[in-house]
């Protein structure tokens, strides 16, 4: 009997299957990176884009935030100033009242005044000086 032979030729046709099977596959893999990368960059502007609207916005957000607080405190002064305008016209009524009681009083007063002779006569007043004085004393006990 013969003996028998081997098969070579099916593992081999098995190999280069496997590796035309990896050839194509990488070759997939690439082109799909490359379609990846195309529509990266294609979307890249409306990243950006959506970035700056981000931005804009949150300055935006700021600058109406600081202007409610300029609102609020200006509307805070105004309540202050209202109310003191307010007070300011209550004094001014007062006063105006006195005013009023006072032009009237001065209505009544004589228009002069008689005052009193002023003095013509000078008086000279000269001091006399003391004597002189010599005293001891015997606190130092001598």
């Amino acid at each position: 009997m013969a003996a028998p032979r081997t098969i070579v030729h099916v593992p081999l046709l098995a190999a280069a299957c496997a590796g035309l099977y990896a050839v194509a596959l990488s070759a997939v893999a690439l082109l799909q990176s490359q379609h990846d990368a195309q529509v990266a960059a294609g979307r890249q502007p409306l990243i950006d884009a959506a970035a700056q609207a981000a931005e804009q916005r949150s300055l935006t957000e700021d600058a109406i935030r600081r202007a409610s607080d300029a609102l609020s405190l200006a509307a805070d002064r105004y309540s202050a100033a209202s109310s003191a305008s307010g007070d300011l016209d209550g004094t001014l009524a007062h006063l105006a009242d006195q005013v009023a009681l006072v032009t009237g009083a001065s209505a009544q007063l004589p228009t002069s005044v008689a005052l009193p002779a002023a003095p013509s006569r000078v008086v000279v007043v000269t001091q006399v000086a003391a004597p002189p004085a010599q005293a001891t004393t015997s606190a130092s006990g001598k």
